[in-house]
């Protein structure tokens, strides 16, 4: 009797393992960057819900007592809280965070930046950049910075001339370092109110940029310490300057920074989220001031250099002709009305504002800065525009520098009375 066996079923296809989600994908580079030695830094922020009191958290890998370990620094408004923990502790910790507390994660490997962005409402995804630092830094406890700016600073730092190649302060950089510090203290803290976006580009002008260390440091402050796509470009009129800053920034791979040769006045910027001018001289920080409106800037950052245009044009002084007789007070007295005046213009413009102390006085003699956030709709605060209108009546004032933001508004208001369309 013939028996007939079964037919054989061919083999199954394999089944593909799922594709890792990026957060999964975030967690497997950051372990493999931390077994490899190849981990530079690392940081979450964004937060998820106004619960989490820490806006970001920093992670450096340190030795203690000969055994790797994660050193967390939780940043708050007021101060830091700083935890070391184990490899397997602090991984564990930060993949719980970024599914619960915060929506974006940076990891900084000497081979390639990895950053997770989660926005609100919408799929999370993986991105990577040519990496910010291709050396590792040092991994001892407690190791002593330069400067406030942190160890990851170092190398533009003494790019720049600011740092030996030893990492010591030059004595002659003194003030200049300082400078740097709160500068980078205070666009951080305005950063933050201008509520920058998180998953796209944030374009960011310097205009009169000169030798590049305020540019370096916004730079190093939104790529490197908030892991933000920062896309930032200087504008210096003199060539060599932009030369230099550029061998500088290609030498350390500065990946988003560059350089161009050209004035305030006659560059190109298109949309910006930043526009920054600091020591301009005289209307050059007027023509800066115009362009950051126009560029529709959520932040706008001045540090004006001198203040020679508006003095003549004071020709009545009213009550304050007693004091303003007298020279000096009447040169004084024509700063504060230049950057009061610059103020109410943006705010004119739709900006909140505030005038602040850049560094204080025995560091440098230009140490004011107007400082101006997006706020509301522009061209709309009534009481702004009376108020330009009374200061130039009252002192006289004919063509003021920014007296072309009015007129145009002016114009542009009583073409729209007669059309249905409305500006965005």
């Amino acid at each position: 009797m013939l028996v007939h066996s079964p037919p054989v079923e061919p083999d199954a296809a394999p089944v593909p393992p799922p594709k890792p989600s990026p957060q999964e994908g975030f967690m497997s580079r950051w372990r493999s960057a931390l077994g490899a030695g190849t981990f530079v830094r690392g940081m979450l922020s964004g937060p998820r819900t106004s619960k989490v009191e820490a806006g970001r958290v920093s992670a450096r890998l340190i030795a203690l007592q000969g055994t790797p370990h994660l050193s967390l620094t939780w940043h708050h408004d007021r101060k830091d809280e700083t935890r070391n923990m184990t490899l397997e502790e602090g991984c564990t910790w930060i993949g719980e965070a970024l599914h619960h507390e915060y929506r974006n994660g940076l990891l900084c490997t000497t081979q390639r930046d990895w950053q997770f962005i989660h926005p609100q409402g919408r799929k999370p995804r993986l991105a990577s950049h040519a990496p910010g630092q291709t050396s590792t830094p040092a991994r001892e406890h407690d190791t002593p910075k330069a400067t406030s700016l942190g160890t990851e600073a170092q190398d533009w730092l003494e790019a720049l001339g600011i740092l030996t190649p030893a990492g010591q302060l030059r004595a002659s950089m003194a003030d200049k370092l300082r400078q740097v510090e709160r500068y980078s203290e205070i666009l951080g803290h305005l950063a933050a109110e201008a509520n920058l976006p998180a998953d796209q580009p944030v374009r960011i002008a310097d205009m009169g940029s000169g030798k590049g260390y305020l540019t370096f440091a916004a730079w190093h402050l939104f790529r490197r310490k908030q892991g933000l796509d920062a896309q930032v470009t200087g504008v210096e009129a003199r060539p060599e300057l932009v030369e230099g800053c550029n061998q500088a920034a290609s030498r350390l791979k500065a990946e988003g920074l560059g350089f161009r040769t050209g004035t305030i006045e006659g560059s190109p910027t298109g949309p910006l989220e930043i526009l920054i001018a600091l020591h301009a001289c005289n209307r050059a920080t007027d023509e800066a001031l115009l362009k950051g409106i126009d560029a529709g800037a959520r932040l706008i950052l001045l540090a004006p250099c001198c203040h020679q245009d508006l003095r003549p044009r004071i020709t009545s002084a009213g009550p304050l002709e007693p004091l303003l007789r007298h020279g000096l007070l009447k040169e004084r007295f024509a700063e504060w009305l230049t950057d009061g005046l610059r103020t109410l213009h943006l705010e004119w413009a739709g900006y909140r504002t505030k005038v602040i102390e850049f560094v204080a006085s025995e560091h440098t003699a230009r140490n004011v800065m107007i400082a101006a956030v997006r706020a509301r709709a522009p061209y709309r605060d009534a009481g702004a525009r009376q108020a330009i209108e009374s200061l130039q009546a009252q002192f006289g004032i004919q063509g003021h520098p920014l007296a072309r933001l009015l007129e145009r508004e002016s114009n542009e208001h009583e073409s729209n009375t007669s059309s249905p369309v409305r500006r965005s």
